[in-house]
């Protein structure tokens, strides 16, 4: 009889690699955003230079949008000086979040049609359009020369490679919003609280280096990349003229192979490389606002909020309530968001976390109810979620979810709490206000316009008599004063492309956010003389205002160098200045933008071709190979080794495959194989296959042992059914899964003996269970989380018994200071052996590499915390965010009779969070030691990782 230590496939996809002779194994993932729902039927449209994909749901708006795309076609790459290849689009309109996403590799756009709140006067589709389309451009712009030949031997994850290692993201994201803000009237780059943060830190705080400005911090609140990138490429731009960025990106990817493509292009153009630009544009821009804060003059207000020292803090949506208290959403760095109560004295009490899903869209309340609207997901496919309106009872202090499956934001209540206003969105972007009943959410009535113009932060006047909300239409914004009986409305104002925002009633005036003066501020337009006055003067914006009648102020969220603080301003109308509403914005640099380009994208002139339609058929379209390597993928041992491999995914992300060769060095042998994972259906299957010879050592009759060589056939499926979901702070997930293989064992001829069945046939069955707090960014793990999973697989064909259960269970507590973690792990596992001997599912101690009992038990100790958030850096090839350790000790104990039975280690972590050189993606890697107390040594490891989460 030949006993054999075999592996057991369980099916993972792996995408790209980077890998030296070092053996640092860096492993990603093909990126899918997500899936969507098995229901629903897709169609196509196939243009000159684009194949949308959209559901049928969507026809009414596919022409449009593809008629949209040929339209920016040329306009949206002319300032890159190249055009794109064929471009796949696809839509999704099951989902309510507003996002969009060009991938690479496989290439596509991805646009999320349905229209947020937080929006300025661009229709959303059309600004989805113009700045995912900018992204096709860039990436086409680098294929070319050296990038070119690499894409010939890796496939689009060759130009994929170029970008990650020598483009910025602040460059990415930068130039797209750029040509957003240049292509129309609108755009981020005209709205205050884009440049808010930027402008208060340079202003307050001063500058930070490059590193810090581009790989963020730990430490202190760092402006994103596409504020940032913005003004980099914005005034770049302005300086050096339009061409400078599409000569740039012509160098990255004819001179790939160069050591720094993307700053030496640069410093042949401006005689800076990228680290002396950012330093010469950081100091024009801070040079500008810095002149510019000398003309603010701040209205007299009372600070109600005020952070510690070094903490960025913010507070937003402030209510006021039963006359002196004040509802407000507080977050910061260290924790999630939390509803606060703030007294009279300004005590806060914390009345509830903020749910994983819960954004900065609106908060109303009466005296006895809060009200807010929150994503849920639907658990299968990530692609379908809705917006759901909750409500928080103060005197009870339970949370109650007033509607199901709906798609409704901002809601507002009336004074006597019984009736709710809110926004509803259709996948097909239909715009109404409905009117709600306040105890149980149902619906009451529909208010829509003709125009079909979106609805954005209504709120009830104070007699429930009213309703007034910004509306958004072809012409732009404006404010509508709206009867709820009759359904009329009437615009308050002229159609601006400027801002506006959170309008309410005050006494016979309308209250409003707004972007006049390039600084977000509170303006009034009186209904009877119709005009229009400012009232407040931040220095760096205002936002989410209340206000009180009887006592007139306004509370609201002021901007400062630690985060929004809340202040309160006594309303006195009769001081207010009356203004002229400006026809432009006053963000000078957009302007000049726009007169680079020549181009304003306009909807009326959007050409109204009628594209031939057909339907798109899922399951011809299962394969889309878009990248190769000279390497294989060992999916069974998550490593790469000497071979090749074919990539494919398809365009709606469902059927994820990968097929190669690859060589075993160790054993000196190679298998072919096939790995692939559809989610199309409810369940989830996947398959895998491979052929190849295996070495191992064999006993002998004469209980011997020799070296041995087989080839093997493995070919393995399971069904399993991923469920996800989000439930207030938890994130849950549960994976039931059945899986079924079958071996064919076939010995060299040149062993003398061979196998007691060469045919093998294993089931696999498993649950997965998780139930983890959403974190904030400081912590490194949840403060609470739960993890279950049961595995058992068999042979149930063959004669004698080979089997193998397994119970893991994980448990994260908070440790003893913030940010500390505490992980507990343990585990049960038992095999039976007879021919056949499955891999282990549980973890052993570290610092052993193999432990074969049949019987053990496993235990683990993990307390982890971060030391030092120093924001260190080494001239411009390394920048340290954070050092962090953990001490851990091991435990396990066998109940067979073979010696030793107990296995112990203990040891530390120490790693770092950094980034380096240029590459895109940020490190996580350190060491470990690890000491054995059985035989007295002591043990070392690198340890590494790459957060390819931080890409997208």
């Amino acid at each position: 009889m030949i006993s054999l230590k075999t592996k057991y496939l369980k099916f993972t996809v792996l995408f790209f690699v980077i890998n030296s002779a070092a053996n640092l194994h860096c492993i990603g993932q093909y990126y899918t955003a997500g899936i969507d729902p098995a229901s629903v039927r897709w169609h196509q449209i196939n243009t000159s230079h684009f194949k949308l994909i959209y559901p049928i749901t969507f026809e009414k708006h596919a022409q449009y949008v593809a008629n949209s795309l040929e339209y920016i076609y040329l306009p949206g790459s002319r300032t890159i000086h190249h055009t794109t290849s064929r471009m796949p689009v696809i839509i999704h309109n099951q989902t309510t979040i507003p996002s969009s996403v060009t991938p690479y590799a496989p290439k596509r756009i991805e646009l999320f049609t349905t229209a947020p709140q937080d929006m300025y006067a661009q229709d959303w589709v059309d600004q989805l359009i113009i700045h995912e389309f900018r992204h096709a451009a860039q990436y086409s712009a680098v294929n070319q020369g050296f990038t070119k030949a690499l894409s010939f031997v890796f496939g689009e994850q060759g130009v994929f490679a170029t970008v990650g290692f020598f483009v910025p993201l602040w460059f990415i994201e930068g130039d797209a919003t750029v040509t957003e803000t240049a292509l129309q009237n609108t755009g981020r780059g005209r709205t205050p609280s884009f440049e808010m943060r930027l402008r208060n830190q340079f202003i307050q705080k001063g500058i930070y280096s490059y590193e810090k400005a581009n790989g963020g911090s730990y430490r202190d609140f760092v402006p994103g990349k596409y504020q940032m990138g913005y003004q980099l490429v914005g005034l770049s731009r302005e300086i050096y003229g339009s061409k400078i960025w599409s000569n740039v990106l012509n160098d990255v990817g004819r001179r790939s192979y160069a050591l720094a493509p993307f700053s030496s292009s640069i410093k042949r153009q401006t005689g800076f490389n990228k680290f002396g630009l950012y330093d010469t544009l950081t100091h024009v821009l801070q040079k500008r606002w810095l002149d510019q804060d000398k003309n603010i003059h701040e209205n007299t207000f009372q600070v109600l909020t005020k952070n510690p020292a070094h903490s960025y803090i913010n507070y937003n949506l402030p209510i006021v309530i039963q006359d002196s208290l004040i509802v407000a959403v507080k977050s910061s760095l260290d924790d999630l968001p939390k509803v606060i109560l703030i007294n009279k004295e300004g005590k806060e009490k914390e009345l509830f976390t903020a749910g994983v899903n819960f954004t900065l869209e609106t908060l109303s309340s009466s005296d006895s109810a809060l009200y807010w609207s929150e994503m849920t997901n639907d658990p299968r496919w990530s692609f379908r979620d809705y917006r759901v309106i909750k409500t928080y009872h103060y005197r009870t202090g339970k949370i109650e979810q007033l509607t199901h499956c709906t798609r409704y934001y901002a809601p507002s209540v009336t004074m006597d709490d019984k009736l709710l206003i809110a926004v509803e969105v259709t996948p097909d972007n239909q715009y109404f206000l409905v009117i709600l009943n306040s105890k149980d959410g149902s619906l009451v009535k529909k208010i829509s316009t003709p125009e079909n113009k979106l609805f954005i932060h209504p709120k009830w006047a104070a007699d429930g008599k009213s309703i007034v909300s910004v509306v958004f239409g072809e012409k732009g914004n404006n404010i509508a004063l709206i009867d709820p009986a009759t359904g009329h409305f009437e615009l308050l104002l002229p159609e601006t492309n400027l801002e506006i925002k959170r309008p309410s009633f005050f006494r016979n005036t309308i209250i409003y956010q707004a972007s006049y003066n390039g600084i977000d501020n509170f303006y009034s337009r009186d209904l009877k003389t119709r005009m229009v006055a400012q009232v407040t003067s931040a220095r760096f914006g205002a936002a989410n205002a209340s206000v009180i009648e009887d006592k007139p102020a306004i509370i609201y969220s002021n901007y400062t160098a630690d985060g929004y603080q809340l202040v309160k301003e006594s309303l006195h109308p009769d001081k207010w200045k009356t203004i002229t509403i400006p026809v432009t914005s006053a963000f000078p640099m957009a302007e000049k933008l726009t007169q680079q380009e020549h181009f304003i994208f306009n909807s009326d002139s959007v050409p109204n071709i009628k594209y031939e339609t057909k339907p798109y058929r899922k399951v011809l379209n299962l394969f889309s190979f878009h990248s190769w390597a000279p390497i294989g993928f060992d999916i069974e041992n998550f490593t790469v080794r000497p071979g090749i491999s074919l990539l494919s995914q398809n365009l709606l992300a469902t059927n994820v495959t990968t097929l190669g060769y690859l060589y075993d060095r160790n054993q000196q042998t190679g298998k072919y194989y096939l790995y692939m994972t559809n989610q199309s259906l409810y369940p989830a299957f996947d398959v895998n296959i491979d052929y190849g010879g295996r070495r191992d050592i064999g006993i002998n009759n004469m209980n011997d042992s020799i070296p041995i060589k087989w080839n093997e056939l493995n070919l393995s499926t399971a069904i399993r059914i991923p469920l996800k979901w989000m439930h207030n702070v938890w994130r849950r997930s549960f994976q039931p899964e059945i899986g079924l293989s079958y071996k064919v064992l076939k010995m060299d001829e040149s062993i003398p003996f061979g196998f007691e069945h060469r045919q093998i046939v294993a089931t696999d069955y498993s649950f997965k269970a998780t139930n983890r707090q959403k974190t904030s960014l400081r912590d490194l793990y949840p403060r609470w989380g739960q993890q279950v999973q049961v595995n058992f697989s068999n042979i149930p064909f063959n004669e004698g018994s080979n089997s193998i259960f397994a119970g893991q269970l994980t448990l994260d507590f908070p440790g003893i200071a913030r940010h500390h973690g505490l992980r507990l792990y343990g585990a049960y596992q038992q095999k039976t052996e007879n021919y056949y001997t499955f891999s282990d599912f549980i973890d052993f101690p570290r610092g052993y590499n193999d432990i074969f009992r049949n019987n053990i038990s496993s235990f683990s100790a993990l307390y982890s915390m971060p030391l030092f958030l120093p924001d260190w850096q080494l001239k411009h090839f390394l920048y340290i965010k954070r050092v962090k350790t953990s001490v851990f000790y091991d435990f396990a104990r066998s109940t067979d009779q073979l010696l030793p039975r107990y296995f112990s280690s203990t040891g530390l972590d120490l790693t770092m969070d950094f980034n380096l050189l240029n590459f895109i993606v940020p490190f996580d890697a350190g060491f470990r030691t690890a000491y054995i107390p059985e035989t007295g040594t002591m043990k070392f490891q690198i340890l590494f990782m790459l957060n390819l989460n931080s890409i997208y």
